[in-house]
């Protein structure tokens, strides 16, 4: 920009001299009448008039280039898709926990409540798949959470663990992540949300009733929303009680 603006001021004092720093008109030859020493002076106004608004064009142009050309911090992803990140991570932690949960289960002969928790295993494992498929249809890869070590205690203890996880997650972490995707007005994921908060709190009482019947539950056939992760008991439930998906489209698990 600067080497432009003296190119042009360098063109609009052509025809001037500079004398103790300021610009003049030179001198007219001797020989110049009075008629072409005042066309000169006339010229050289208009020509120092049109060059200064080049030069003052030459600055806004500049300018405006500037400004496009400078670097503009990139828009920060919503609050919402690390909310995505979190409840993807703790899907993810969830289906390791269960799945040691159910093979103890196993061990202890609780074959009941190994099902039931590997029910919830793949019930997880919906809401973990729904949370990667929002991320990557935005642009964001799904973290690998880092799976925390948890100490092996007897299945009884470890509904107890579980059914304090599920109620956290229902009653306090998705109400949090509902409450900024809403403020955030991003639809899609509020009904996410909310749906993973209510198949949670599924869990939790499937749990509850566990841990209420000491590990002796009986054998029941699990059906399974592919959709958001709902698990119901009656064959006679003809649609998910939180999305509405119809029964034909539901898993068996048993």
């Amino acid at each position: 920009m600067i080497a432009e603006f003296f190119v042009l001021f360098d063109q609009l004092s052509a025809g001037t001299i500079v004398e103790d720093g300021i610009y003049k008109l030179r001198s007219p030859h001797p020989n110049t009448s009075r008629q072409e020493e005042t066309a000169m002076i006339e010229n050289c106004k208009r020509r120092f008039a049109f060059n200064l608004f080049l030069a003052a064009l030459a600055i806004v142009i500049s300018g405006i280039g500037c400004k496009k050309g400078e670097d503009t911090p990139q828009t920060k992803p919503p609050i919402t898709i690390d909310n995505l990140q979190v409840a993807y991570g703790a899907a993810m932690k969830r289906v390791d926990w269960y799945q040691k949960y159910a093979r103890k289960a196993e061990r202890e002969g609780l074959r009941n409540v190994a099902q039931l928790l590997r029910a919830i295993v793949r019930s997880e494992e919906i809401h973990a798949a729904n949370h990667a498929k929002f991320l990557k249809d935005r642009g964001f890869e799904p973290r690998a959470p880092q799976i925390d070590s948890i100490p092996i205690g007897s299945t009884r203890q470890h509904l107890k663990s579980a059914l304090s996880t599920e109620s956290i997650e229902f009653e306090s972490m998705y109400p949090n992540l509902i409450r900024t995707a809403e403020f955030e007005q991003i639809a899609e994921v509020v009904d996410q949300f909310k749906q993973c908060r209510d198949v949670d709190m599924r869990h939790a009482e499937l749990l509850k009733d566990a841990i209420d019947r000491n590990a002796n539950i009986p054998r029941v056939t699990y059906f399974m929303c592919p959709a958001c992760g709902y698990l119901m008991t009656s064959e006679k439930t003809e649609e998910c009680p939180v999305c509405h998906m119809t029964r034909s489209k539901f898993e068996k698990i048993s």
